[in-house]
């Protein structure tokens, strides 16, 4: 193999390397439509990511290419007869083998580039990718049979100082861009209802610290989440749009690529995103939650998520953060911890002889037999008091944890710069509408949900205002000085109602995970409850456990005398324009929202397997 070959790949390597490294950013950057959106600085990012992935792939490469150079030029000494061979030396023979091979490699590689990357064969997409591809391999032969191609190894070379140049502006950029605004720390503690924490009232000592934060920070006595499970839930809260929106309403829903979320928005502005999931299977990156976080952590104990945030915070000392930390408990099942015995006097056997322990230990889905249990009514008054307890001491462990990070904070001494947002994606049901753990309703015990703001610059104070979780969006945009015009949000900013400014706003909220599908609207402490009598298909384990009266119905609610929705008001003729403006606003409501962008994922064999351990999926 001559140098001038040797070259020649050599320039090929690194251009077809830069050149689907450019293609893959694009992808992406299309797809998450930050040009529309004005993400410059994530598109920087795109293009260094893939790129600096493919730079390796070319490094590699051309280290081989080079190795096998070197082999070559053994050849002569060892093999002399075969080197002089006349068959080998002929033109027309190295004509053929150079055809031969780049027939090879255009339909292997033709139809391998189709297959794992593009759309249909015939997507203008797929004939565009074809044809430069098909231009690639005409040059490589060209290459190969020694041709002068001068111009291809300037490309290369052009194309390297890009790269090189890239990576020196994103240094740069990250030293002179400072964010403006604190660091701030998301906490979701899943499945945590206010009912059950001390600032409300509770008599147990389930959250000594939460408790605290709430005296220290501002509390917002009326939060209320946009759905009653987590992934619309979460999804609001990161896109601040309600689920009819985002479209993440059912068990295989992912977040829309082309939604911008608020990690994306502050990564751009320089903050260094970080996301913990202690191990919320609805969250995975496999569901793009991942998206616009450049760390994700998952598949974590509630000490580990602790510990892995401690362990960031000790690398990010200088740096501007935004993390969000999702704890797991105190979500059913309820695992056994260094609390339990202090709020569980008594382990009750359920059936079978068997205690919820040995039931968890065993091949029998806790839930599900619960479900089961309630159903058919045997579910008796200590097995009640017994799951409350169990969810109460996973209550006190979540709120040692977050006071183990609030520590750190101090310690670090960054506590004063960082501003603490506290909430649940939803809260839990024990019973007060007959039902039990969540995703069902949309009662106040799944949709009432504790939120306080926490830091150095605020009063302490109490807002009784309704408010709700896409409203976290703005106020941390807010707290973190950026502006994003253009940005489709249904949220208003907290300051907005900390302040007394602007207009009192209806909540809305709905997107059940089984039973019936269902919505509601609350407008100033009046709840309307709208069953469709339509049964939710995503989770057919569940169904079973309900009767769908297959007719629409509507639930009045008066939250402010009647805040645990014992009584529904009457719809006599005293109240009869009340109900009917209700029901016509969350009509308009749904009709004007009802614009999802639905992203659906196939969801594989082994994590269907994980889905049916836990009752969603048959």
């Amino acid at each position: 193999m001559k140098p001038k070959v040797v070259l020649n790949l050599l320039g090929l390597i690194i251009i077809f390397c830069f050149c689907a490294g450019i293609t893959r950013a694009l992808i992406f950057i299309i797809k998450n439509q930050y040009v529309q959106h004005k993400m410059y600085m994530l598109i920087a990012l795109a293009l260094q990511e893939s790129l600096n992935n493919w730079s390796a792939i070319a490094l590699a490469a051309s280290l081989a290419l080079l190795l096998l150079f070197f082999l070559l030029r053994l050849v002569p000494r060892l093999l002399p007869q075969l080197y002089t061979s006349r068959f080998l030396q002929n033109t027309k023979t190295r004509v053929i083998c150079t055809v031969l091979f780049c027939t090879g490699a255009f339909l292997y590689g033709g139809w391998a580039i189709n297959h794992y990357f593009l759309p249909d064969r015939f997507h203008p997409v797929s004939l565009t990718a074809d044809a430069v591809f098909f231009l690639f391999i005409v040059i490589t032969g060209y290459a190969l049979l020694g041709y002068n191609l001068r111009g291809l190894r300037l490309t290369a070379i052009a194309a390297a100082c890009f790269v090189v140049l890239l990576n020196i502006f994103i240094v740069v950029n990250a030293q002179v861009q400072k964010p403006a605004g604190p660091n701030i720390l998301f906490i979701v503690v899943d499945s945590l209802r206010p009912k059950s924490l001390g600032y409300n009232g509770y008599p147990k000592n389930t959250s000594p610290f939460i408790d605290q934060l709430s005296r220290q920070g501002i509390l917002f006595k009326n939060a209320y989440s946009n759905a009653p499970w987590t992934k619309p839930s979460v999804a609001s809260m990161f896109t601040s749009q309600y689920p009819s929106i985002h479209g993440v309403t059912a068990f295989r829903s992912s977040l829309p690529s082309g939604c911008l979320t608020l990690a994306e928005i502050l990564r751009n502005n320089g903050y260094d995103t970080a996301f913990f999931n202690e191990n919320n299977f609805q969250l995975f990156e496999f569901f793009n939650f991942a998206q616009g976080f450049n760390q994700y952590s998952s598949h974590l104990s509630t000490e580990e998520l602790t510990g892995s945030f401690l362990s960031y915070l000790t690398e990010h000392q200088d740096k501007r953060f935004f993390a969000y930390l999702h704890y797991m408990t105190p979500h059913q099942p309820y695992k056994k911890n260094k609390y339990t015995e202090q709020f569980v006097k008594k382990d009750p056997v359920f059936f079978d002889n068997m205690t919820y322990e040995m039931l968890r230990q065993s091949e029998h889905n806790t839930l599900v037999e619960i479900k089961r249990l309630i159903s058919d009514e045997k579910l008796r008054d200590d097995h009640r008091h017994y799951l409350q307890s169990r969810y109460d001491s996973e209550v006190r462990l979540a709120d040692e944890n977050i006071q183990k990070i609030v520590s750190a904070l101090e310690d670090q001494k960054i506590l004063k710069e960082t501003v603490i947002i506290l909430t649940a994606d939803h809260g839990e049901e024990f019973w007060e509408h007959g039902n039990y753990e969540h995703g069902h309703s949309l009662y106040n015990e799944l949709l009432h949900v504790p939120l306080m703001l926490v830091g150095e610059q605020f009063t302490p104070t109490e807002i009784a205002d309704q408010v709700q979780l896409i409203d976290i969006f703005p106020t941390v945009l807010e707290l973190a000085k950026v502006q994003c015009d253009g940005l489709v949000q249904q949220g208003r900013g907290l300051f907005e109602v900390i302040e007394g400014r602007g207009q009192p706003r209806d909540v809305f909220a709905g997107y059940t995970l089984y039973g019936n599908e269902k919505y509601c609207l609350i407008h100033d402490n009046i709840k309307l409850i709208f069953d469709t009598g339509k049964m939710k298909k995503s989770t057919k384990v569940f169904n079973t456990f309900f009767k769908s009266s297959e007719e629409e119905s509507f639930a009045f609610y008066d939250i402010e005398k009647d805040p645990y929705e014992k009584n529904k008001i009457s719809t006599a003729e005293t109240e009869k324009k009340k109900f009917s403006m209700l029901k016509k606003r969350l009509k308009t409501f749904k009709d004007n929202t009802d614009q999802s962008q639905k992203q659906e994922v196939l969801i594989d064999d082994s994590l269907k397997k994980k889905l049916s351990t836990l009752g969603y999926v048959e």
